[in-house]
């Protein structure tokens, strides 16, 4: 469904529209300068104003078929009354027509904001979406209450973060719904965690563990994790509903997923932090340097992998079933002498 136009369009009524009427005839063969024809099984529309040189209307035209416009009145301000044969017909810019097209709604002359309420505030700041906000020096959000606070950050989804929290834990949202993988910093700091178990918060803010990261604190039914202080958050990237990427250089892609300093967060609810790797449904990586791969993986040893789930390998010729790196695949793998068949397992196997 779209608004259709015509170039420079003129013709005169050739019947009376009365108050009410919905249709009219315009000159023979004159149809043809407007949308004549395409109008069939669609919903597409166009504007034109009837005028007698001192008032005019706007009405929306919904079909076409030669020369006999079937129209809606008062579509816009205008003076909806009886128009005689010869009234003119034309096709003309109108304010709801400027109006539906899409604007650069910043002050910042190098900035875009494209969306009700959106704000691209720095030099080259794009926000896309309704409460859009694009903070630092050539910094991205798109999607609505998309956020993004610091220099080369970007953020894409609903209410995604780049370089800050959603919120701070503040008497302002005691008693509050808060969802897996919501983010908070703490009212001085900058010390920021995340929601691993959503519920209600309590009906003060509470006493936050900020000791060591990945330290719990129990908040109502909430159990927020911390991750880290850091009060900026440059070069960092979040896409996915409410995902976050909360410090320097940190990365998150997947919904409610979030990642600290230096950090890669890749799926559903997964968490990193300290220079990790989370990959895989709810895997987390609360550890320096560690990664965490596969469903509900947890690694909280530095510099560790920890790989759940069964592993298939293809063993190349040389190596031998006890070769090292082929134990360090998962809790369980199987491994395959030739090219790996699901359908009929034909091949050698040995199982780790």
């Amino acid at each position: 469904m779209a608004q259709l136009f015509s170039n420079n369009a003129s013709t005169k009524l050739t019947t009376l529209l009365g108050v009410s009427g919905t249709t009219f005839t315009v000159t023979t063969g004159e149809g043809a300068k407007f949308n004549s024809g395409v109008y069939t099984g669609s919903s597409h529309w166009e504007l034109l104003t009837l005028t007698d040189g001192t008032d005019w209307e706007v009405v929306k035209v919904t079909n076409i078929l030669g020369d006999v416009f079937t129209v809606t009145r008062g579509y816009e301000l205008g003076t909806q009354k009886e128009w005689p044969i010869g009234t003119t017909v034309e096709a003309r810019i109108t304010k709801a027509t400027l109006s539906s097209f899409v604007q650069n709604n910043t002050t910042n002359t190098e900035a875009l904001s494209i969306g009700r309420f959106a704000a691209g505030s720095s030099d080259f700041a794009t926000a896309v979406g309704w409460s859009a906000y694009s903070f630092g020096l050539n910094s991205t959000a798109v999607g609505a209450g998309s956020q993004s606070y610091y220099e080369y950050g970007s953020a894409f989804g609903s209410y995604a973060r780049a370089g800050a929290a959603h919120s701070i834990r503040s008497s302002s949202n005691n008693i509050t719904a808060i969802e897996l993988g919501y983010t908070v910093s703490t009212s001085s700091g900058g010390h920021k965690l995340v929601c691993t178990t959503a519920g209600t918060t309590g009906a003060s803010v509470p006493t936050f563990n900020t000791s060591a990261i990945g330290d719990t604190t129990t908040d109502g039914t909430v159990t927020w994790t911390y991750l880290g202080a850091d009060t900026t958050g440059s070069y960092n990237l979040s896409a996915g509903y409410l995902s976050s990427a909360l410090m320097d250089n940190s990365t998150t892609f997947g919904i409610k997923a979030a990642s600290a300093s230096n950090s890669t967060s890749i799926g559903f609810n997964t968490l990193s932090t300290s220079g990790s790797t989370s990959i895989g449904y709810s895997a987390t990586s609360i550890s320096n340097l560690g990664i965490a791969l596969g469903s509900n993986a947890i690694n909280r040893i530095g510099e560790s992998n920890n790989i759940t789930g069964l592993s298939l390998i293809r063993k190349d010729n040389g190596e031998a079933a006890t070769d090292e790196h082929l134990y360090f695949t998962g809790s369980q793998a199987i491994v395959f002498s030739k090219e790996i068949d699901l359908k009929t397992l034909a091949d050698d196997v040995s199982t780790i």
